[in-house]
């Protein structure tokens, strides 16, 4: 019963400066501890939904407060309480209800609690990328949601592609070859294995934290795919002139998409016909080498650099690439990352034929 009635969100989040260390050489954070300390103003730190989060919980059951926050010695129980109060959820308080989802989760405790009462809620469909592929099935979506704080709330930030694998006189590729790698397999993420060979992404979504309210922006208006999708579901997505600034801020170039272009450009990068035909000045992706990555090639990282022809350090989406059979490097690529004009930018830095620099 705890697991399901006490235990039922994660409180609060931390983050640090990507670019500053205390004099420990230690992350310096602006936001921390339980309850949230620092610069960020969060109004409502609880996670109701979110990565690992339980399967289901049951919540606003009758007895007062009753889902742990956080444990609290100044408290006289011990620990600080709550009584979800958000928008989400199914009632579960009828019969009727409770009988379905005993039936649902095979748990007859649903049925017998005396725990449950008429103004509890189930809690279920929690991950932000399950939810997301509930409202929008159309859509394929980036592995990797992200949370952010947006007018004091917590929300998850997911990217959205529209893809098809009947883009005429265009390669297909695997999706799950151009995006594992080794962070992929250490988090178990599941991919998928169908061909692609058209990707766009079309849609920002924001998940709430607190009340799973999904909320979908159009990101690519020209997208034909999209606009396809728009004519079917009109009223599905809101364009990307309603998205809040606070929230534009957050937004930064997908791994998927990113993943998938540096697959194709270690091939297609080549443009004479022998060569590319021979294969001899095709690039990889470097594996990582940690005990851990099975092989499995190294991810990108966001890194905050400037590349020759810019002037000022920016936000980008990197990797390397190096020659077949050999570890040296011989070219770096970045995505911009920053919102704004640039936004999406690839640029290579491609080394020369004789470098011994290591990739």
């Amino acid at each position: 019963a705890n697991d399901t009635l006490v235990y039922t969100h994660g409180y609060g989040l931390v983050a640090a400066y990507d670019n500053t260390a205390n004099p420990e050489g230690e992350p310096e954070f602006f936001a921390e501890d339980i309850p949230p300390t620092g610069e960020l103003e969060i109004d409502q730190p609880r996670v109701y939904f979110g990565e690992k989060s339980p399967t289901y919980s049951i919540v606003g059951g009758p007895g007062g407060p009753r889902e742990l926050d956080f444990p609290d010695d100044s408290s006289p129980t011990g620990q600080r309480t709550n009584t979800y109060t958000g928008i989400g959820g199914v009632p579960v308080g009828s019969p009727l209800n409770r009988m379905m989802y005993a039936a649902k989760f095979s748990e007859p405790n649903i049925l017998l609690s005396s725990l449950i009462g008429p103004d509890s809620k189930i809690l279920y469909d929690r991950d932000p990328l399950t939810r997301v592929r509930s409202v929008a099935p159309w859509l394929r979506v980036d592995a990797d949601p992200y949370p952010a704080v947006v007018e004091g709330r917590i929300v998850w930030l997911v990217d959205g592609y529209t893809t098809t694998d009947s883009y005429p006189y265009s390669a297909r590729l695997r999706w799950a070859d151009a995006t594992s790698d080794s962070l992929t397999v250490r988090r178990n993420v599941s991919v998928e294995q169908d061909y692609v060979n058209y990707v766009r992404n079309s849609v920002k979504a924001v998940v709430d934290a607190y009340d799973g309210t999904v909320t979908l922006y159009t990101w690519d208006s020209s997208d034909p795919i999209l606009q396809a999708w728009q004519k079917s579901f009109p009223d599905t997505l809101k364009p990307a002139s309603e998205m809040p600034t606070e929230l534009q801020a957050h937004v930064r170039y997908p791994e998927d998409i990113f993943k998938a272009q540096r697959l194709v450009y270690s091939r297609y990068h080549v443009t004479d016909p022998a060569s590319f035909y021979s294969g001899q000045d095709f690039w990889y992706i470097p594996t990582d080498p940690t005990e851990q990555a099975a092989g499995k090639p190294q991810p990108p990282y966001y890194l905050t650099l400037r590349m020759p022809d810019q002037v000022t350090p920016e936000f980008q989406l990197t990797t390397t690439f190096s020659p077949v059979r050999r570890q040296t490097l011989a070219a770096f690529m970045t995505a911009s990352s920053e919102p704004g004009p640039g936004y999406g930018r690839l640029r290579v830095l491609q080394l020369p034929r004789n470098s011994v620099i290591p990739g």
